[in-house]
């Protein structure tokens, strides 16, 4: 079994709730049906430190990463994110970014990498939202680029929800190249232009949903790219509390075998970011985020 390095911190493990009670999060459980599985030990574990604020501000404004760090933000920008208490999700935001942007650092060299919390792909330049603070995949790609470790990235997102943040953080910057797979009568109800955009139809199955990827995975066979961030959410599945699609166990895993089989083909380093995934069963939710992992 080759052991590719997967990155957590302990904060990704819990959820802390407004009265400072802890449960375990879906991340924790995955970490722990990882380690069970034999695919997690002392080796491949790394830690990630919060990321740096130079290189948030890299993607997102000055103002809004100081109402942010100084805890101003108002009640509408605050309820238009929905995280709280926002102090600790603030904490997890940093440390996550943190984690995609080691990712993709180990990705380059050892050609796959696991985060396992990231894909905040609603978060703005100038604001968050959808439950995302600051976008860690666009912090990750730009900063790459701006030290020449990269010249062109993919973000591939299969999350249920479009990748609206990226596709607009991105819109004009030839050097990352952005596709995103989401049922189009889901949040976010405006939609951006993404350079890739596969919109489905609400309640489509694993049939219709993997020719769209197959379709959409051709097109991306004729362009290079040096890294891949891939957001592999599982809220495509029939029994998300916020997805629409009607995607079975089967296909989610079908879904990964074809990502990892395209990134081994084009030998190009990945990084994996989890996304979404909404059921009240956080076992459940683990279960269905390992299916990439058991797909290499």
């Amino acid at each position: 079994m080759k052991f590719f390095p997967i990155i957590s911190h302990p904060i990704y493990s819990h959820i802390e709730t407004e009265n400072k009670k802890k449960f375990i999060s879906k991340n924790g459980y995955l970490k722990i049906n990882l380690e069970r599985l034999g695919y997690l030990n002392e080796d491949n574990l790394y830690c990630p430190k919060p990321i740096n604020k130079e290189r948030i501000l890299n993607v997102h404004s000055n103002s809004y990463v100081q109402k942010v760090f100084e805890n101003k933000l108002t009640d509408k920008e605050l309820k238009k994110i929905g995280l709280k208490p926002f102090k600790f999700f603030r904490k997890r935001s940093i440390i996550s970014a943190g984690g995609t942007y080691l990712s993709s650092k180990l990705a380059l060299k050892k050609g796959l990498a696991f985060n396992l919390a990231g894909g905040s792909h609603h978060a703005f330049k100038n604001y968050g939202a959808g439950f995302c603070i600051f976008n860690d995949i666009a912090i990750s790609a730009k900063n790459l680029l701006l030290s020449k470790k990269i010249k062109k990235a993919l973000i591939l997102d299969l999350d249920v929800h479009q990748g609206d943040g990226n596709a607009k953080i991105f819109c004009d910057n030839e050097d990352v190249f952005t596709t995103s797979l989401h049922c189009n009568e889901n949040y976010p109800f405006i939609k951006m232009r993404s350079d890739i955009d596969i919109g489905l139809k609400k309640g489509i199955g694993d049939k219709d949903y993997l020719y769209k990827l197959d379709v959409t995975l051709e097109k991306l066979q004729s362009l290079d790219f040096d890294i891949i961030f891939y957001i592999a959410g599982v809220d495509v599945h029939y029994k998300d509390r916020l997805g629409l699609l009607k995607i079975t166990d089967e296909g989610i895993f079908n879904r990964e075998k074809r990502i990892i089989d395209f990134v081994k083909k084009r030998n190009i380093p990945l990084v994996v970011t989890l996304g979404g995934g909404y059921n009240h069963d956080l076992d459940f939710l683990a279960h269905l985020h390992s299916f990439i992992f058991k797909s290499i």
